[in-house]
């Protein structure tokens, strides 16, 4: 995965969405914890892939 600058960002809107798409499926195969204000209490825990489905469910931290 890529991670792009702000300015990368900008300039490269196509790159941004590829790696914008990329995120969650990298973070849920390699269980690495995310975070956000736009989540849910705690706003810190897991992207699940969904089985049969596409998407991913969050799995707040204990």
């Amino acid at each position: 995965m890529v991670t792009l600058s702000q300015e990368e960002k900008q300039t490269y809107p196509k790159a941004a969405a590829v790696s914008h798409r990329q995120a969650p499926d990298y973070t849920a195969k390699n269980k690495i914890p995310i975070a956000g204000h736009h989540l849910f209490y705690p706003a810190i825990g897991d992207a699940q892939a969904r089985e049969g489905v596409r998407g991913y469910t969050f799995i707040p931290a204990r």
